[in-house]
């Protein structure tokens, strides 16, 4: 889903900005996934999660619906 691209990603706080514009907007695109057929997996190049934006992502869908998150690294 290129709306869950990370528009911020060369900004140093790319992190809180993301954050911002999950709150904004990210209600609808979650609802999305959340309407697949699981599981789901978001994929990323980074090689920690802790350095990937999916990861926020991961962790809204958490507190808005439940989701249950398992990062493989």
């Amino acid at each position: 889903m290129r709306e869950l691209g990370n528009p911020y990603k060369d900004a140093p706080g790319w992190r809180e900005d993301y954050r911002a514009l999950l709150e904004r907007e990210g209600e609808p695109h979650i609802r999305e996934i959340a309407g697949m057929p699981g599981p789901v997996c978001l994929l990323c190049a980074e090689k920690k999660a802790a350095a990937c934006h999916r990861s926020l992502v991961a962790e809204f869908m958490a507190e808005r619906l439940g989701a249950e998150v398992v990062h493989l690294e």
